[in-house]
């Protein structure tokens, strides 16, 4: 027993040495208890970044657009996941408090507008989010807990990290259930004193079989005309007054994302008048296809979706 606890005092002072302020915070909460740290979003800054705590109304003002630069005077860029990720759908929750259509519509009419500067950056994997934030010294993200490695900064929200209590931003429910180990699953590589081997261990355990929710996030890239074919619920945009008066006419180009339900997630403008690509935008949010298979199961959709405006003579 004395030397299973050996190696767990040992692993535990290895993290907190490997790992800067703030990360070595993290390690001992995930010893003392992994699921609060699994369930927890860090927010990951720069490293250079002179902050070291935000409240979440500062929080929520910087992932809106709302405040452009940090005391340094470098410019904000954010980086989120891509839709479709827990991560994700904690931060629009949690932050943005909107729904992906939503979050979508507000910032295409404010970067129209000039009220933000940019959308948000969108990346695939934590991983990603982290080098994205190593290299740009202005980055600010989210990932969880138990992916954030020494590259990066953990800032506190109100004073506090993922784990410690009334920590505010974290997945929910099933939205933690597929992320990967915790530091505290470190210790599911021993075995009690008493096993076979004479020194108390036993080999590591196989691992976990993948669950099968993991091949339901595979993501397809369709054509347009293949896409539109699975098309079942249909909403022509509203031709804006403005672009009446004034004659404007043109096609929006949008790249768009289709849940494995049919529904529109997320709308990337491509090209098009701003005062059409709002309109475009609002109709095919609302659109719904039918879902894309692959080996008989549904699937994520990536395609593009083109919209012509075209007035009357």
């Amino acid at each position: 027993m004395r030397r299973v606890f050996a190696v767990l005092l040992a692993l535990a002072m290895g993290f907190c040495v490997a790992l800067p302020v703030g990360h070595s915070h993290l390690a001992a909460a995930a010893l003392q208890d992994p699921a609060k740290v699994k369930r927890g979003l860090a927010v990951i800054v720069n490293r250079a970044n002179p902050v070291e705590n935000l409240s979440f109304a500062e929080l929520r003002k910087i992932f809106r657009g709302e405040r452009n630069h940090w005391p340094d005077g470098r410019r904000i860029t954010i980086v989120l996941r891509e839709p479709g990720q827990p991560e994700r759908a904690a931060v629009l929750r949690e932050i943005y408090q909107m729904s992906e259509p939503d979050f979508n519509r507000y910032f295409l009419h404010a970067t129209f507008t000039g009220e933000v500067l940019s959308a948000p950056k969108t990346l695939a994997t934590a991983s990603g989010v982290r080098k994205f934030v190593f290299n740009v010294p202005g980055a600010i993200g989210c990932v969880r807990a138990d992916e954030v490695d020494e590259t990066v900064k953990v800032i506190r929200l109100d004073g506090r990290l993922p784990g410690e209590k009334d920590y505010r931003l974290r997945l929910e429910g099933s939205e933690a259930q597929f992320g990967p180990p915790s530091i505290g699953d470190l210790t599911s590589f021993l075995a009690p004193v008493g096993a076979t081997d004479p020194h108390g261990y036993a080999p590591p355990r196989p691992p976990t079989p993948v669950a099968p929710f993991a091949k339901h996030k595979t993501r397809v890239k369709q054509s347009e005309g293949a896409q539109e074919a699975l098309l079942v619920h249909r909403i022509e945009p509203t031709y804006p007054r403005i672009a009446v008066t004034t004659r404007i006419e043109g096609t929006v180009r949008l790249r768009a994302i289709i849940a494995r339900d049919g529904r529109v997630t997320s709308l990337e403008l491509l090209s098009g008048h701003p005062i059409l690509a709002k309109a475009a935008v609002e109709a095919v949010s609302q659109w719904c296809f039918r879902p894309t298979l692959l080996h008989g199961e549904p699937v994520e959709v990536e395609t593009y979706i083109t919209v012509i405006f075209t007035l009357s003579k």
